[in-house]
């Protein structure tokens, strides 16, 4: 941002109909996950008086991108259960940190922890006898905990709970280094966060089904209750739950954040994983409410349960790799009956799924369509497009200086930058430079520019200015 621009800013905040508004450019990839990218588009008024459309998005959609399976890399014969990251601020004794958590029954009348195996038989007597029940009363409480470690293969278990409130379910916890916290995304159980909601209601206390949340603190051994963040909405399956996370910065960027969803279908009682994307770690969207990995065929291993282990690994081949764990078994079917119900049930497997780089999500035409990318600062002397074309397809790049406000729609394209000079962009490609009647330099439209893009069977799922 030149100086020119940051003394306007300190001068009010933008007009709402003044549609410049440049967008920060981080300098790398800017990524097609949400509709921030994409302008809304004006209809109106032209010079000569004819109502039309302009810099509408037409015929595109904003769409996920499959996960692509690889071959198991183990049987284990015990899961993975362990998350762990590192602090850089601590001392070489902790340099790692983990956080896991316990469940424990207590009887309801004298407080004593009682044994599992007697706490769970006097908790189904009691569910199945109601009122009649007269045997020892027992509640199922529970307690978040941590480990150190000075090279992430010996843990030292800390000896007080993090939190006492209980945890199911997948944990991302992690160093926040921007804003010196740590942060976990975890499930709300039941308790009253410290952040003020708006009015009374208190969610994180009433959920019915399981969420993600978020806790931050300073003190890594002290967690306050989480907020609650993503819950399932009236556009989803009324019976499914998300159980657990997946966060992993949007690789290269720190403004950009991901989560991988493993989502309970609680009627057919079957996991599969989503994937939702946020600006702020706060304000979390599901371009489409669809599976990005889903279950496998029978006898695969992969036919009941699947969910993320860690971040996505960046390769040297350019793909982001997941790593999963699968089951052939459904999720609450105890494990003495899992052979006879699943005769073909396989062992749990470690395996790995993959996008090619920036392909999470992406805009696409299923035949011909058009949208504008809002005005954005430049830093490079080219345009570059990660895309893939169908047989056939293509795409065809505009530039303006930015988008037009509603009372001037009509706006011309910056000279030698027109769709007519475009030289249309085809195949499939991650890296490729924009060129207009063979020019790739972009260097004279200026510090900020908004992109028109016309494309038929493709999708566009980054762009770099």
């Amino acid at each position: 941002m030149t100086d020119k621009w940051l003394d306007i800013d300190t001068r009010g905040s933008y007009f709402p109909g003044d549609w410049v508004r440049p967008r920060f450019n981080p300098g790398t990839w800017m990524a097609m996950v949400d509709i921030m990218e994409i302008f809304p588009g004006h209809r109106s008024v032209t010079r000569k008086g004819s109502y039309d459309m302009f810099d509408g998005p037409i015929g595109v959609k904003l769409r996920v991108e499959d996960l692509e399976r690889c071959e198991p890399i183990s049987i284990p014969e015990e899961e993975w259960n362990l998350e762990g990251f590192e602090d850089p601020t601590a001392s070489p004794e902790e340099r790692y940190k983990a956080m896991d958590a316990k469940g424990f029954w207590l009887d309801r009348d004298t407080g004593e922890e009682v044994p599992h195996d007697e706490a769970d038989k006097c908790w189904r007597a009691e569910q199945f006898e109601g009122r009649a029940y007269t045997g020892r009363k027992v509640i199922l409480k529970g307690q978040l905990l941590g480990r150190v470690s000075p090279d992430r293969k010996n843990w030292t278990r800390i000896p007080e709970p993090l939190a006492n409130y209980s945890v199911n379910g997948g944990m991302s916890p992690g160093y926040d280094a921007h804003n010196k916290t740590y942060y976990c995304f975890l499930q709300p159980q039941g308790c009253t966060p410290e952040e003020v909601n708006l009015g009374t209601a208190v969610p994180e206390a009433e959920v019915v089904r399981r969420a993600v949340g978020i806790a931050r603190t300073k003190d890594f051994r002290h967690w306050p209750a989480p907020k609650l963040l993503l819950h399932p909405d009236a556009q989803d399956p009324l019976d499914i739950s998300f159980y657990g996370t997946c966060y992993f910065p949007y690789p290269g960027r720190q403004d950009l954040h991901v989560v991988v969803l493993p989502v309970f279908h609680q009627v057919t009682d079957h996991v599969d994983l989503q994937i939702s994307f946020s600006r702020d770690g706060h304000v979390w969207t599901r371009p489409e409410r669809r599976a990005i990995l889903s279950l496998g065929q029978r006898g695969s291993g992969e036919e009941g349960q699947l969910y993320p282990r860690r971040p996505p690994v960046v390769l040297p081949d350019g793909y982001w790799a997941l790593p999963y764990m699968s089951r052939s078994g459904l999720h609450t079917v105890p494990p003495d009956y899992q052979k006879a119900l699943f005769p073909e049930i396989g062992p749990v497997q470690h395996k790995w799924a993959h996008w090619r780089e920036h392909r999470l999500c992406g805009v696409e035409a299923e035949n011909e369509g058009r949208f504008t990318i809002a005005t954005v600062f430049r830093q490079e002397k080219e345009l570059r497009l990660n895309y893939r074309c169908a047989p056939g397809g293509w795409i065809s790049i505009e530039l303006i200086q930015a988008v037009p406000a509603k009372d001037c729609p009509d706006v011309e394209p910056l000279e030698g930058f027109t769709f007519a000079e475009c030289d249309r962009l085809v195949g499939d490609e991650v890296d490729q430079v924009v060129t207009w009647k063979g020019n790739s330099d972009i260097s004279s439209v200026g510090e900020m520019a908004a992109i028109r893009v016309n494309m038929f069977q493709a999708k566009l799922f980054a762009y770099r200015i």
